[in-house]
């Protein structure tokens, strides 16, 4: 790192429909590029890379680090980020920070958040299925990621004065009794909601063995054979 000059961070954000990447100017966000359109990212993510980069009058040099949203999330969407955020650090020979996507969506609301309040990410998983986590108002994880099921009275057992709860599949939540009085924001995760924690986490030299790194899918792939002839 350079101490004379600010410290440059490239955020990338794959796991969900938002294709998002951000440049962090030490831990404050300085620029970003948002694409929300599903299944853009093999087809953006570099495109945004470029454009962000070229509007902020840097260039691939610059970069200090690399922050990717490492899941869970979609499989492709997660593939695609991890493979060109290794791709930058090894051609500039710069550290790799990976942070939950949770995390993401959580820090997105976190402002929303009373002292004791519980703030609930949620990512869509399918039918009334979600990944999810928990997090107190200083963003400090309470519960580790896990899969959960949505159904009446689910959260009745959390200590809090209310939830927040946010994110892509926050809207299963609409019309259900929780157990719980909660806030429901279906708020979008971006890249910009990681430069503070992955500018802390750099600056501790919290990184990733880029070699070995891969995205945290949290379960398999729903993977089904074909009914298809292929042998004719």
């Amino acid at each position: 790192m350079n101490a004379n000059r600010p410290f440059y961070q490239l955020c990338i954000e794959t796991a969900t429909e938002v294709c998002s990447v951000a440049l962090g100017k030490d831990s404050e966000l300085f620029i970003e590029n948002n694409v929300d359109r599903k299944n853009s990212h093999t087809e953006t993510l570099t495109i945004q890379i470029n454009e962000m980069l070229s509007e902020a009058g840097i260039t691939y040099g610059d970069i200090d680090g690399v922050t990717v949203s490492k899941g869970p999330g979609s499989y492709t969407g997660l593939r695609v980020g991890t493979s060109v955020a290794k791709g930058i650090c090894y051609a500039q020979d710069i550290p790799l920070v990976a942070i939950s996507t949770l995390y993401g969506v959580a820090a997105g609301v976190a402002d929303k958040a009373g002292p004791n309040d519980i703030i609930i990410p949620m990512i869509d998983a399918r039918r009334q299925e979600v990944y999810t986590a928990q997090y107190n108002a200083q963003m400090e994880e309470v519960k580790k990621t896990y899969n959960l099921i949505l159904d009446k009275g689910v959260f009745q057992d959390i200590k809090a004065s209310k939830l927040i709860i946010c994110g892509n599949g926050a809207f299963k939540c609409h019309g259900l009794d929780l157990g719980v009085p909660c806030e429901i924001y279906e708020s979008p995760c971006r890249a910009s909601h990681f430069i503070r924690e992955g500018f802390n986490l750099h600056q501790k030299s919290k990184i990733e063995d880029i070699a070995y790194f891969s995205p945290y899918y949290h379960k398999a792939p729903n993977v089904t054979v074909s009914k298809k002839n292929v042998l004719g």
